[in-house]
């Protein structure tokens, strides 16, 4: 019976070699309980998101270049700019 408590295969295994009486009552257990960790480990999954997608928009973003700049302003200031002609 420990087995059964370590993976589903092993539990259906177990209740394969149940009495008859009892095969379905075991399947039914094993069902349910796969289906109540998969539901806690989805809304544990959705959590993580909702709380990844807060973080994502409270983070700065990139500045938008503003309009209008003057020729002072719009220097190229890189290190590949002082190469180039003109």
């Amino acid at each position: 019976m420990d087995a059964a408590q370590q993976s589903v295969a092993a539990a259906l295994t177990t209740a394969r070699d149940a009495p008859p009486v009892l095969q379905e009552r075991l399947v039914g257990a094993v069902q349910d309980s796969f289906m109540h960790g998969f539901h806690v480990a989805c809304f544990a999954a959705a959590c993580i998101c909702l709380l990844g997608s807060f973080a994502a928009s409270v983070l700065p973003g990139r500045p938008t270049p503003t309009l209008g700049r003057t020729s002072e302003t719009a220097k190229d200031t890189s290190p590949a700019a002082d190469r180039l002609p003109g």
